[in-house]
């Protein structure tokens, strides 16, 4: 019996497009660590420490890349998992590492509503409420927030919402998964086998629904600076953002329009979760 590798399953469109195309996770935490430690913060009173504290988060978020997994179990007889062990240890890696940044991302997102001062308590709500203050076209249509919100709710085997605010449907998706996780209710992946008995990963929806879900919430950590912004809480970052090989963004009427160069950090904040695609043919 031997081991076969990882495939890439379950990924979404937005993944996986040569415009407009998602980050990852920790890369998406970076740039909106970034723009947050630009930011000016003197407008009004802060919770200091608590905008700190989201900041931080932000930065451990991105700056997760592994963990160790050793599932060999022994029990001082003849036979050991062999095989299937290193196939799961393989999995375990990759599984607990958007578990615990899905995990980081939450800690991010609840920090921030702290540090804003919003007057509700709820991270959803919160979201929601600064989704309804933001009115610029290039949020009323944040790219792939809805696409988003529909697969964790796949995911979760929940109705999709109807409701005109995708990235705190998205959000709330996000914390129930979290919630299921931490109460035990999203099970462990274990390798499968096909009929030669190669074992084989497993747990894709699983990785899948925990990088999403952290995507979501950074979303919405998006959204709560968007909203702040607007009401003039925090100010957008004074100065440009230098994209190295530039950058799609979204026109006025939806169509992909290409930026080089530099863009304005106040624009950048509508545009950070996407990739730095391949420039236009000539």
């Amino acid at each position: 019996m031997t081991p076969v590798g990882t495939s890439r399953a379950c990924v979404p469109a937005y993944r996986s497009l040569s415009e407009f195309l998602l980050l990852e996770p920790h890369e998406h935490a970076y740039e909106l660590a970034d723009w947050m430690e630009r930011a000016t913060t003197a407008l009004q009173p802060l919770d200091r420490k608590a905008w700190d504290a989201a900041y931080s988060w932000l930065r451990v978020t991105s700056g997760l890349r592994s963990i160790s997994f050793d599932m060999a179990y022994d029990d001082g007889g003849m036979c050991a998992g062999g095989d299937f062990d290193l196939v799961w240890s393989e999995m375990m890696n990759e599984w607990q590492v958007y578990q615990v940044r899905l995990g980081y991302a939450a800690s991010a997102i609840k920090a921030l509503v702290r540090a804003l001062r919003l007057p509700v308590g709820d991270v959803q709500a919160a979201v929601e409420g600064a989704e309804s203050d933001v009115k610029l076209p290039q949020w009323t249509r944040l790219v792939h927030a809805r696409s988003l919100a529909e697969h964790l709710d796949q995911h979760l085997a929940a109705v999709p919402s109807a409701a005109p605010a995708p990235v705190s449907s998205a959000v709330r998706a996000a914390l129930d998964l979290s919630r299921k996780t931490a109460n035990g209710e999203m099970g462990v992946p274990e390798p499968g086998h096909d009929d030669d008995m190669n074992f084989l990963p497993a747990g894709h929806e699983l990785v899948c629904a925990s990088r999403e879900a952290a995507s979501a919430l950074l979303l919405g950590g998006q959204v709560l600076l968007a909203g702040a912004v607007e009401k003039g809480i925090i100010g957008a970052p004074d100065e440009d953002k230098y994209l190295l090989d530039g950058m799609w963004i979204q026109g006025p009427t939806g169509e992909p329009v290409w930026v080089d160069e530099e863009i304005p950090y106040g624009d950048y904040l509508a545009f950070l979760h996407l990739e730095h695609g391949e420039p236009p043919l000539a």
